[in-house]
């Protein structure tokens, strides 16, 4: 569990297990026992539980993943037809569509929301203000925006030509959506690099909670070179997530 990716994936799969309990009582118990067990902070557990629960409940009554749809005989593509770097949304993701009120995916949807409805708002010297794929921590929006970035800019039309490059059916209905789909604030109101300090916010706020839980485990007397690095590492972080904040406000 000391790599970020395993301590949240460990994480995320036994918060589904605790999201299916009835008893709140034994939730609550099994909340503290994998807050001690990953090091996360309690909050975070609690989010993730109520995630996976939120989840279970949409997967129920939404359609099915999009990986499970097959596709029609009439359209299947040649056995000789490869997936191509100009052909970047292929592959489709990996899950459902997210969810217009997922709130810990809001920044992403915002952000993509204002590509898609007010392009002009980014600068034209670094393509989207320097956003890139791996930004984004969701798997349909990070395909989308893949495809997006593949795309020569300016465009007239926008967003046309990208409904045009757009082949995987699902991705395609998330564009669609998020063309038209309304904001609960005026996406006009802050300007494109507010937006995209944001979604930055996200990835660094992760590596924080994944660099304290290491630092925990770790004996400052028997290890100081490694607690030492850490502690570093956290503050830089910090740094990091203040210019975020004050970039994404505006101050």
């Amino acid at each position: 569990l000391d790599h970020m990716d395993a301590n949240l994936e460990a994480l995320r799969e036994a918060a589904k297990l605790i999201s299916s309990i009835k008893d709140r009582s034994e939730v609550d118990a099994y909340m503290r026992e994998l807050s001690f067990l990953t090091g996360q902070e309690p909050a975070v557990v609690r989010r993730e539980v109520s995630r996976a629960r939120q989840q279970a409940i949409s997967s129920s009554t939404r359609h099915a993943p999009l990986s499970s749809r097959a596709p029609s005989p009439r359209h299947h593509p040649p056995a000789d037809q490869t997936v191509s770097s100009a052909q970047p949304d292929r592959r489709p993701p990996t899950a459902q569509l997210p969810a217009a009120n997922d709130r810990s995916l809001l920044s992403e949807r915002d952000l993509l929301r204002l590509i898609l409805q007010h392009p002009q708002l980014f600068t034209a010297t670094a393509p989207w203000d320097d956003l890139t794929e791996h930004d984004f921590s969701n798997d349909a929006y990070r395909a989308l925006f893949r495809v997006i970035a593949s795309i020569p800019l300016p465009q007239v039309g926008w967003p046309s030509p990208l409904l045009d490059a757009l082949k995987h059916p699902g991705l395609k209905e998330l564009a669609l959506q998020l063309s038209v789909e309304p904001a609960m604030v005026p996406l006009e109101a802050l300007s494109a690099a507010q937006y995209v300090a944001k979604l930055k916010i996200a990835p660094i706020e992760r590596r924080l909670l994944d660099c304290r839980s290491k630092l925990r485990r770790i004996n400052p007397t028997n290890a100081p070179e490694a607690y030492q690095a850490i502690y570093s590492e956290i503050v830089d972080l910090e740094k990091q997530r203040h210019r975020l904040i004050h970039a994404s406000t505006g101050e």
